[in-house]
């Protein structure tokens, strides 16, 4: 392998493995640091005149590439609300459109899901010359790499150790207690007709089962508050300490992003 980073990345690139859906090269989790420099490789591999379409979900950007270089936004999705910038050279004393540009594939890595990458026919006739934003460009308009957000029930416990009193996991309705003290656990396991209540109630007003958080007041021993959590598919009934309603916020807005 050579010594040297950019060619040993662009070799990496062309030898290994690529899994496609639906005609789509994955990249990555939408997000990751390394999906975002996958995103750079392949424009700085793509020499002819191509629309490369970044997408995530129903969510996408497609990019008029040509000699290594971003030349305009061709398409976007109505979600991104970008319309105003297709078409709009993107050069790097364009600083308006640079910054839209940046701004755009900034809402695209939030997404939640797997970005895509897919190559056509490029839509426009693009000329041979060195107009456009390069790798380096790039690079630095988008600033630092987005740091991966992966939240998940162990996380959210993690996060509230110190005042984590006891969980237990809720499978098919029912609560089946794995932590904590023999009182505690029997009044988790006790709130089995309330956690029946709640998903219910939730599914009528949300019709969906989306992640979320119910807490309850006064049902648990020493003033402990009880948490229903739903988050990544996972479902659990946890017990913090009383009075420790501001960190399950915090705790909990971390770990749903």
């Amino acid at each position: 392998m050579s010594d040297d980073p950019q060619l040993s990345g662009k070799i990496e690139a062309l030898t290994q493995d690529a899994v496609f859906e639906d005609g789509a090269m994955v990249l990555g989790p939408a997000g990751a640091p390394e999906t975002t420099q996958a995103i750079l490789r392949s424009i700085d591999m793509t020499m002819l005149p191509r629309d490369m379409v970044f997408a995530v979900g129903t969510s996408f950007v497609t990019l008029a590439v040509s000699g290594k270089r971003v030349r305009h936004v061709a398409d976007t999705s109505p979600d991104l609300m970008a319309e105003g910038l297709v078409g709009q050279p993107v050069n790097v004393d364009e600083t308006d459109a640079v910054q839209s540009l940046a701004t755009v594939l900034r809402a695209l890595f939030a997404a939640e899901g797997v970005l895509t990458v897919k190559r056509q026919t490029a839509s426009t006739a693009l000329d041979a010359g060195t107009a456009g934003l390069g790798q380096q460009d790039l690079s630095k308009v988008l600033g630092p790499p987005p740091v991966a957000v992966t939240g998940s029930v162990s996380t959210l416990m993690g996060d509230l150790y110190e005042v984590l009193g006891g969980y237990a996991q809720i499978a098919d309705g029912a609560i089946t207690p794995v932590k904590g003290d023999a009182d505690l656990a029997a009044a988790l396991e006790a709130l089995g007709p309330k956690w029946a209540a709640v998903s219910q109630a939730h599914m009528r007003l949300r019709g969906t089962a989306a992640d979320s958080i119910v807490t309850l007041d006064g049902v648990l021993p020493g003033g402990s508050l009880a948490h229903f959590v739903s988050l990544k598919g996972a479902q659990v009934v946890m017990a913090t300490a009383e009075g420790s309603l501001p960190e399950v916020a915090l705790a909990w807005a971390r770990a749903a992003r």
